[in-house]
């Protein structure tokens, strides 16, 4: 009896995974351009990611398998997708939270991270509120890495200095 509920437990787990995780992009016009990005994967025991969303390939619902992408920086790099596709200069009010949804109390977690924020489209950037430029950190590395200005120079983190260590070899003593 109690090896059936493990394989219950197993197949309950195999479909969750089946199901996958997603990674979507969605926006709204309702007054003003909105966007909402979510990102999802199954864990099991908490740690072990199962299936999670690719964020390369966003609303197609694609996962990958035994891969956790659900973090900080791929949902800004999602928002970063959606400022190009549609043509905004920027966003405003950028907002991320996270929710976890267990199955089985600790065996399975669905874990979502969503993102959102409002699209800021050329010619609207008078009206109130600062603008914030989305840039993902690929895209900071490849600008610096095309023409490094000295506002970016002074941005990144000084090179560690190397310690005085003692010299290591042989030592004479004359007495």
């Amino acid at each position: 009896m109690k090896l059936n509920g493990i394989f219950a437990g197993l197949a309950v787990a195999a479909l969750c995974a089946a199901a996958g995780g997603c990674a979507s992009v969605n926006m709204s016009r309702v007054g003003k351009v909105m966007i909402d990005v979510e990102n999802t994967n199954w864990m099991l025991f908490n740690f072990i990611p199962l299936a999670s969303g690719n964020t390369e390939r966003p609303n197609e619902n694609d996962c990958l398998f035994f891969c956790d992408t659900v973090n900080l920086e791929n949902n800004i790099e999602l928002v970063d997708y959606a400022v190009q596709k549609y043509g905004a200069v920027g966003v405003r009010d950028l907002v991320t939270y996270t929710s976890d949804e267990y199955v089985f109390f600790v065996l399975l977690k669905h874990h979502s991270m969503h993102t959102s924020a409002e699209l800021v489209m050329p010619g609207d950037e008078t009206r109130q509120g600062e603008v914030q430029r989305v840039e993902s950190l690929q895209i900071k590395q490849e600008k610096l890495a095309e023409n490094p200005t000295p506002e970016m120079l002074e941005k990144l983190d000084p090179l560690p200095q190397p310690k005085d260590e003692p010299k290591k070899g042989i030592m004479i003593l004359k007495f």
